[in-house]
């Protein structure tokens, strides 16, 4: 039985995630916490060449490709996810359920489809609370930027061949910040916690530590 308490940092790319849980890790390891920090793999592209009875996934419905990905996640969570939940105090994982989720609404899949995976994803366990980053998708571009990451497919998921990478990636993001906020307002109340990273890094580090005592 997993003994330590899952704590989500979601939002969409750029939006600071992966800051804040390098910051939470150290601020309360420093606590005297085991705190370990984990990055979710998006799962976006399942790459079915190994699956010795799989199809191409070109011949795949995204609805399929959907399904797939879970798979994928759960398994993710028995091999990776429970030997860290078995022991250690706190995961800080970077992305869960409502990335996963938001990523496929961005893909068009049906809204009768994602019931059905957000149903399946109930066999995974809720996180003890959950984070979310609100940004602006020009503000998370232009930090990805400046921090010199280079933009990934899943950042970019139904760019035109016409599209720039900036235009690409905001219109992505854009589409994201509405799925992110309907997730939110359906968070039962005290499990989220919803901090402005828009307005720069300062407000981040602001809300790190009231964020702290919540979960100490």
């Amino acid at each position: 039985m997993s003994t330590a308490r899952l704590i989500c940092i979601e939002g969409i790319d750029g939006a600071g995630k992966t800051t804040l849980v390098d910051t939470l890790s150290k601020r309360l390891g420093q606590a005297g916490l085991q705190v370990v920090s984990l990055h979710l793999p998006s799962f976006q592209e399942p790459d079915l060449a190994d699956d010795p009875g799989g199809q191409d996934r070109r011949q795949l419905t995204v609805q399929e490709l959907a399904f797939v990905a879970y798979s994928r996640l759960y398994d993710f969570y028995l091999t990776e996810m429970v030997p860290l939940l078995e022991s250690n105090d706190l995961l800080l994982l970077d992305r869960y359920k409502w990335s996963y989720l938001v990523r496929w609404a961005c893909r068009d899949v049906r809204w009768s489809v994602l019931t059905a995976l957000g149903a399946m994803t109930r066999l995974l366990p809720e996180p003890a609370h959950t984070v979310l980053l609100t940004a602006d998708p020009f503000s998370a571009y232009r930090r990805k930027k400046d921090a010199g990451l280079a933009l990934t497919p899943a950042e970019t998921i139904g760019r035109r061949s016409s599209q720039s990478d900036r235009e690409a990636f905001v219109n992505l993001q854009s589409r994201a910040v509405g799925y992110y906020g309907a997730l939110f307002e359906q968070a039962e109340l005290g499990s989220a916690t919803c901090i402005d990273s828009k307005v720069g890094a300062l407000a981040v580090a602001d809300a790190v530590e009231p964020l702290i005592h919540r979960l100490l």
